[in-house]
């Protein structure tokens, strides 16, 4: 497979599990956010923690802010595509019109 076909196919597979896949990017930002934060907390509250230079705890700090803001966003796009599949855009006895050139009713015969 090419690699515009591999992105063309990995683009409508999340068209068509998208539901499923924000819930795993949500769910993954979240163990990820727990992980971080618990790290980060724990080191700055060692007793070692003065000998971190402060450059080192500021990058503690702005890679926690930075998983807040990823987890943040994944839940947004997991609410987003949740609510995008609640609503009807296409209603096939409304809109068959724009995408059928005649409808015809199917009888079935006895045999």
């Amino acid at each position: 497979m090419s690699y515009p076909g591999l992105i063309t196919h990995g683009l409508r597979a999340i068209a068509v599990f998208a539901e499923i896949i924000g819930v795993r990017v949500m769910l993954a930002a979240t163990a990820v956010m727990l992980l971080l934060s618990g790290g980060v907390t724990a080191l700055v509250l060692l007793p070692e923690a003065p000998l971190l230079s402060p450059a080192v705890q500021m990058l503690l700090w702005i890679s926690l802010i930075a998983a807040w803001q990823t987890l943040i966003s994944a839940t947004l796009f997991t609410f987003f595509v949740m609510q995008a599949r609640q609503q009807a855009t296409f209603v096939p006895l409304r809109d068959y019109g724009q995408f059928a050139r005649f409808a015809e009713t199917a009888t079935a015969t006895a045999r």
